[in-house]
């Protein structure tokens, strides 16, 4: 099962990646002169295209749902920093003072909760390197390190392996259990052979992008920490 759970997440990874190529070189100018160089950032001829997880809360939560919700936190800073902090600068500059105060909230809190240095990801990703670590384990350290913390919520009876975190959009309740095992992000060790022996000739292209990766990348602290444009 574990095999079989590590080889799915990785082929979903490898897909997404080359289905992200495959995007960017459909969309990619072309002139008279063949393609078009890839816009630099700053170019202003630049269409980016986001799409956007929706917050998530069900009856069980997991790793999965605590990273969706963590990319939409960022996205609501980003959202708050660039437009609401933006317009209100421009503002000031040009002498407009507004009739009433106007205020939002900033979860810059939370993002550090989850996300900043020692943070609960960062607690995870050391855990996983411990001997005889667990869940379990790793819950008593978050409520021992964190408990304090204002956007943390402790569950009501000792022992649960789960948390809670009051997020900008309500509060949502974490049930660890498989926390450590989906973070180990560690392929099958006959992952590219395995790969290389398919019928399809687009999952035979896939071990080439498994090389690709940099060594010692997370998957998830990528996409957690990737800000959107």
């Amino acid at each position: 099962k574990t095999a079989r759970d590590s080889l799915s997440r990785f082929l979903y990874g490898l897909l997404f990646s080359w289905l992200v190529e495959r995007m960017n070189v459909t969309l990619q100018v072309t002139t008279d002169e063949g393609c078009a160089p890839a816009p630099s950032l700053g170019s202003g001829n630049r269409l980016g295209i986001m799409d956007i997880a929706g917050f998530e809360v069900f009856e069980r939560n997991s790793l999965e749902q605590l990273l969706i919700n963590l990319c939409n936190e960022h996205l609501q800073q980003f959202f708050c920093s660039y437009v609401f902090r933006a317009e209100l600068e421009d503002y000031a500059k040009e002498g407009i003072t507004l009739e009433r105060e106007f205020d939002f909230a900033d979860n810059t809190d939370v993002l550090q909760l989850l996300d900043g240095r020692g943070g609960l990801l960062d607690m995870l990703e050391e855990e996983v390197i411990l001997p005889k670590a667990t869940d379990l384990s790793y819950v008593t350290k978050v409520l021992s390190g964190k408990g304090k913390h204002e956007r943390l919520v402790k569950p009501k009876f000792g022992g649960t392996v789960s948390f809670g975190v009051q997020h900008y959009a309500g509060d949502v309740t974490y049930s660890c259990d498989g926390f450590l095992e989906k973070n180990l992000d560690k392929p099958p060790g006959d992952l590219e052979a395995l790969l290389s022996s398919s019928t399809l000739e687009l999952v035979r292209s896939l071990p080439k992008k498994l090389s690709e990766r940099p060594a010692g990348t997370s998957d998830r602290r990528m996409t957690s920490k990737q800000k959107p444009s």
